[in-house]
């Protein structure tokens, strides 16, 4: 009979499901959408400043993607992938909002 594990040691429990590559990869994929879908706005609408934010939005979310589709993200562990999880959710609600993007 195969001893069961712990409630504490199961991914799903710490979150390292959701920061899975497979997930962060179709995180990424709808973060590049909405990143052109939020330039798309800034073009519309004729600012030329969130135009360049938005092209930076997009610029951010396409190096992630590369790097996520070359598989990079998966050789880092859980609590970092979760801290990339956390970020790319972030640049989507900036790029879902329709609010200018902060540039620093």
């Amino acid at each position: 009979m195969k001893p069961v594990d712990s409630w504490t040691h199961r991914p799903e429990d710490d979150g390292e499901i959701e920061a899975s590559e497979s997930v962060l990869k179709n995180l990424v994929e709808g973060l590049v959408t909405n990143s052109m879908k939020a330039l798309g706005r800034a073009f519309s609408a004729e600012d030329a400043v969130d135009q360049l934010r938005a092209e930076l939005l997009l610029e951010v979310a396409r190096a992630m993607r590369r790097d996520v589709r070359a598989g990079s993200w998966s050789r880092l562990p859980p609590g970092e992938r979760k801290k990339l999880r956390r970020a790319v959710l972030f640049l989507e609600s900036l790029a879902e909002s329709g609010v200018a993007v902060p540039v620093a």
